[in-house]
């Protein structure tokens, strides 16, 4: 579907080629490999930390995905039909971005592991 800016030049935006959380999994578990050769000393926290730091972004999450759903809208940003409005309350109140802020969260988590 084309969207129309207040010039009138017709804009068609491009779907992502990989979606950003399968991308997530992809570097997470590339990241995870390369881990394995043991090239550098790493560091390893407490697994507790590391899984709590995980959950942590998963709530963050799953909030943004609930609040969606209460405001009946899409959480994907290429169908602008189903996007029927902006949420500025909740988690989208701290911020914009809440999905990859939890994502970024979870793999801080998963890099202590």
């Amino acid at each position: 579907m084309a969207a129309h800016n207040p010039v009138g030049i017709t804009m068609h935006p491009r779907a992502p080629f990989i979606p950003p959380l399968a991308l997530a999994i992809i570097l997470s578990a590339a990241s995870f490999g390369l881990a394995q050769l043991q090239l550098a000393p790493v560091a390893h926290g407490p697994v507790w930390l590391a899984l709590l730091v995980c959950l942590l972004g998963a709530v963050l999450i799953a909030l943004a995905f609930y609040q969606f759903r209460q405001h009946k809208t899409s959480v994907h940003p290429m169908e602008f039909s189903a996007n029927t409005s902006l949420l500025t309350t909740g988690v989208f109140a701290r911020t914009r971005n809440p999905i990859y802020l939890g994502m970024l969260i979870f793999m801080l988590g998963l890099a202590f592991i």
